[in-house]
């Protein structure tokens, strides 16, 4: 029985070192260890995994492969910011104030974005699906790879689309054929009940000619008559509104199965769903995603409905809940995406670590002092045309001027006419 003690220990030593070999594996002997390479898809990456990123490194995301890098902290990240995006801007979801980034990042680094001439400055085909013929309305040639901008009074310049970021419906097929291959595609969404709601005040629903609905709750008027939510706003249903700008073929469809393989299909070609709720939460990833700077996600809120009168809070109690279960039986589709990409979301921001948490903060206190700057102009800061944000872990060191905070202010299509004004 003796005998058996010194094979015993000597089988639980080498269980011992299989499992740390495990655990940190053969990139723990390199300087940068490259975890995973899965094109950003979360459901391939195990939790075991995840646990392996040391305290003192920080998390690198390649924006071509998904692939994600940890080196030690006090390097930066070795990759060059994505310049090639396609923004889905949903309706009523802060996407203007997202959009206003990605123009201004155009701007600041000479970027071409896709455009469509004409009277319908802010919408290209919706709401119907994305054509290439929504993007250019002039000459295409090599395979429509290269688009022609015709620019009232300017010269027509042959250019590949960089960014994309107005309202579309998605279209996988036309992106690839008018946007380059590395394409990273993002998105933003909200809860489907306030998204509802904000539309319908922004569009005016009890005022619109064709919906015609009087009364002291509108809302409530409209969730319970079948006839006025078979019609349509702009050509537009508003069941399953959120789904159906991302392509979801038929509004009237709420089957579990068929929205979760629309979910799958989503999920794979965009890198990121950002959620209205956690705006600034949804920047810093975004930010890391893309491996741009801090400078370039400060913003100052765009666009926000102020017209709040027939909304219904979570406070009013009954009637909210009434009016919500009403809409979720109706738009059932639009709960479940929602709540699926809020949970992929916040999968995201754990698997960056506590780090994120700290950026966040970082990143809160530079907004605050931007709003200040902005709002005072001034009187805010010394020597008043200027803020200057000192260097942290997360940035170097940057200045804020008036004129970008007249820009963060401007809508979105007036910083469209600053881009297309300035000389190139």
């Amino acid at each position: 029985m003796l005998r058996l003690y010194p094979k015993l220990l000597l089988t639980t030593l080498l269980g011992l070192c299989i499992l740390v070999f495990m655990w940190f594996g053969v990139p723990a002997f390199t300087s940068d260890r490259l975890l995973v390479n899965t094109g950003d898809r979360l459901a391939n990456i195990s939790s075991l995994q995840w646990l392996r990123r040391l305290p003192e490194e920080t998390t690198c995301h390649n924006w071509k492969t998904g692939a994600i890098t940890f080196i030690p902290k006090e390097r930066p990240c070795p990759c060059r910011p994505a310049n090639h995006i396609y923004f889905l801007k949903t309706h009523k979801c802060g996407s203007t104030t997202f959009a206003g980034l990605l123009i201004r990042f155009a701007y600041k680094y000479r970027l071409s974005f896709g455009q469509r001439s004409g009277t319908s400055l802010g919408w290209l085909g919706w709401p119907h699906s994305l054509l290439p013929t929504h993007v250019s309305p002039t000459y295409v040639r090599n395979l429509t790879r290269y688009i022609t901008f015709d620019i009232p009074g300017k010269k027509a310049n042959n250019s590949l689309i960089d960014i994309i970021t107005l309202h579309t419906v998605y279209n996988q097929t036309t992106l690839n054929k008018v946007m380059p291959d590395d394409t990273v595609k993002v998105a933003i969404i909200r809860e489907p009940f306030f998204t509802f709601q904000s539309a319908f005040d922004y569009v005016g629903f009890d005022h619109a000619k064709v919906l015609d609905i009087k009364g002291p709750n509108p809302i409530k008027t409209y969730l319970e008559s079948p006839t006025l939510k078979e019609k349509t706003i702009h050509g537009k249903h508003f069941q399953n509104f959120i789904s159906t700008e991302f392509g979801f073929s038929n509004h009237s469809v709420n089957d579990p199965e068929l929205v979760k393989e629309f979910i799958a299909y989503i999920d794979k070609h965009f890198r990121l769903v950002a959620i209205t709720e956690y705006f600034k939460e949804s920047l810093v990833l975004l930010k890391r995603m893309l491996c741009w700077k801090t400078e370039e996600i400060v913003f100052l809120h765009l666009n926000k409905n102020l017209d709040k009168k027939h909304q219904v809070k979570p406070k009013s109690g009954r009637n909210f809940t009434y009016l919500k279960t009403l809409h979720k039986r109706w738009s059932r589709a639009d709960y479940i995406f929602y709540d699926n990409f809020n949970k992929t979301f916040w999968r995201k921001i754990r698997r960056e670590g506590k780090q994120f948490q700290d950026e966040l903060r970082d990143f809160e206190v530079i907004l605050s002092q931007v709003t200040r700057f902005c709002r005072d102009g001034a009187k805010a800061v010394p020597p008043g045309d200027r803020l200057m944000v000192s260097k942290t872990r997360w940035h170097s060191a940057f200045n804020v001027t008036m004129l970008q905070c007249d820009q963060m202010q401007a809508g979105i299509y007036t910083n469209i006419r600053l881009y297309f004004d300035r000389d190139w």
